[in-house]
């Protein structure tokens, strides 16, 4: 038996509608008939209204009731910039401001624990102080927060400082393991895990995304055990800019989009929901790994790699058999063979940038409705499968081929050029017994009335 939703949820969906675009609902606020409608909604809805604003504090300054409307807003975000701004402050003040703004942050969630007032979201923003000096009381915040039932966390300890000392981390305490309600859990910059925090009992039982970007861990092992800790794992985005050997994800049924930046050698296994996988080694100079073992409903594959990495024909005629569904593919930046053939029912979308030695793609793909070879990449020749190839889509290709002009190429913001270019002329070749010397609008009729068989080529000439 399904338990219903709680009246106030119930209240929320049925008004949900009315909240997008919020102009909708600001229109029936009827200002110059002196009624304030929207006042009067639900406080649950009133909080739905502010979280769907750029910048909710505005509110405050309305009246007295949208004051109390923020002071009870369940999304907390605290941010040093708006002490400092973004001007350079003197080396004295930075000590005080400091101490002002961590117990600004402890004093609301202090306040909204005494009221026992729900805390749905939490993002703490660091760019000027650290939170190593603060971090007794940040512990403090966390404990606050988690108690308030939080269900999302995001700290940044100034992902963009140049501090590589492990020392200046800020150490994430074993209470945020303890969250049965966090959902979301992105750490950014110089935050540190300690074995302890990993060896304590972890109970992400509801976690859905997870973002480390640049934190501290003691080994990959560790790693490992924390995301193996998240049962309910959707969204998994790792960068690391020190670079990693390997990771193993295993046995994540409901993992369906993971974003790596850093790691060499990545290991997905029994994953059957993953459906994205974004992976990027450009700065490790080193040849990439990717195993993904039963994870055949793989819809996306980006790899931005380096020139180590080698794309052989045969790596693509063995991607397509192992991914049947794969819709969507982009390579970026690698060595790829002179000629590649790809046959696939189900790709809408191809793009090869700065593959290098291409010179002729071979395509049978009857779903494709975009796709780009761009920059280094100079391919003499493009085929494509007249049985499986729409007339629409040839007779795309070809004038796409032939603007010639290169206005609408995407290099067009770059320093050096794409192919597009240097290209003169492009020439048709089909297998049909067909006078060569036919204009192509004159194939494409021919190609109606006839069984299409063979191939059509686009000869490329620069």
């Amino acid at each position: 038996m399904t338990t219903p939703p709680p009246l106030e949820q119930r209240n929320l969906d049925e008004h949900t509608q009315m909240l997008d675009p919020i102009s909708d609902v600001l229109v029936d606020h009827e200002i110059e008939r002196g009624e304030d409608r929207i006042s009067n909604l639900p406080k649950i809805i009133l909080h739905e209204i502010l979280s769907r604003l750029p910048d909710p504090a505005t509110t405050s300054v309305l009246s007295k009731a949208w004051l109390e409307i923020w002071y009870t807003f369940p999304n907390l975000s605290f941010s040093d910039t708006k002490i400092t701004r973004t001007f350079r402050q003197p080396v004295e003040d930075l000590p005080r401001k400091s101490k002002d703004f961590i117990e600004y942050v402890k004093s609301t969630l202090l306040r909204f624990s005494d009221q026992r007032l729900a805390i749905k979201e939490l993002k703490l923003w660091l760019d000027c102080f650290d939170l190593s000096s603060m971090s007794m009381d940040v512990d403090i915040c966390l404990k606050l927060a988690s108690e308030n039932g939080v269900q999302v966390l995001e700290l940044n300890n100034g992902s963009n400082k140049l501090q590589n000392d492990q020392g200046e981390c800020y150490v994430l305490p074993e209470k945020v393991t303890e969250n049965q309600t966090l959902t979301k859990l992105s750490l950014l910059g110089q935050i540190r895990v300690d074995p302890a925090f990993v060896n304590h009992s972890i109970k992400f039982f509801s976690l859905r995304e997870l973002c480390l970007l640049n934190v501290h861990f003691e080994d990959e092992q560790s790693i490992k055990h924390l995301i193996s800790c998240c049962p309910l794992i959707e969204i998994i985005t790792l960068i690391f800019d020190d670079g990693m050997e390997s990771l193993t994800m295993h046995g994540l049924q409901k993992l369906k989009t993971v974003h790596t930046d850093g790691i060499k050698e990545l290991y997905i296994d029994e994953a059957p929901s993953l459906e994205n996988l974004n992976y990027c080694c450009d700065y490790l100079r080193t040849p990439f790994k990717i195993d993904s073992i039963r994870c055949q409903n793989l819809k996306e594959l980006f790899l931005y790699l380096d020139r180590t990495s080698v794309i052989t024909n045969k790596w693509f005629l063995e991607l397509f058999q192992k991914f049947r569904f794969l819709e969507r593919l982009k390579l970026f930046d690698c060595e790829t063979s002179e000629t590649i053939n790809i046959s696939s029912g189900q790709l809408k979308f191809l793009k090869l940038t700065l593959c290098s030695n291409l010179k002729e793609a071979n395509i049978d793909a009857p779903n494709l409705s975009s796709f780009s070879l761009l920059l280094c990449c100079v391919p003499t020749t493009i085929s494509l499968n007249l049985n499986t190839s729409s007339r629409s889509y040839i007779e795309f290709l070809y004038e796409t081929l032939m603007k010639r002009s290169g206005e609408d190429c995407f290099c067009s913001n770059n320093v050096s050029k794409c192919w597009w270019h240097s290209l003169k002329d492009v020439k048709v070749i089909t297998s049909l017994k067909i006078d060569e010397n036919v204009d192509f609008k004159t194939l494409l009729e021919l190609l109606t009335t006839v069984e299409p068989r063979g191939n059509i080529s686009f000869m490329l000439e620069f």
